[in-house]
């Protein structure tokens, strides 16, 4: 019984907290809190914080910012190919009611196309243009 007695009372002191543990663990972390600040690179602020952010949130950035200009792309060219094909539909329908003569009508659809040929160049102008901003 004494030595169990014994044994329960080393195990009590081996197992409660040591105040010179503790006391040098403080020391060490405060000298490697000194060490990292006296090595690491100096802190920057003010205009220079986008300097100061990692490379990973500058990719996120830059890929938020490709998607989104992806995305913008799609819809234009759909509106684009919409409107081709509403201009398309529309110049291969007969006219209605031909009121003129054979060769009245002829002139007619051969400005038509012509009009129809500059308002499609135009717009084409316009989108490449719109894409190089």
């Amino acid at each position: 019984m004494r030595l169990s007695l014994i044994l329960l009372a080393l195990l009590a002191i081996a197992a409660g907290p040591v105040s010179a543990d503790e006391t040098s663990d403080r020391i060490e972390r405060a000298n490697l809190l000194r060490k990292l600040l006296e090595d690491g690179p100096p802190v920057r602020t003010g205009a220079s914080d986008a300097g100061a952010e990692l490379p990973a949130a500058k990719i996120e950035i830059q890929q938020q910012d490709e998607a989104e200009r992806l995305q913008v792309e799609h819809f234009k060219d759909g509106q684009w190919r919409q409107l081709l094909e509403t201009q398309r539909a529309k110049a291969h329908r007969p006219d209605p009611t031909p009121t003129q003569s054979g060769s009245g009508l002829v002139f007619v659809r051969e400005q038509q196309a012509r009009d129809l040929s500059i308002q499609i160049q135009r717009h084409d102008l316009e989108y490449r243009q719109s894409n190089r901003r």
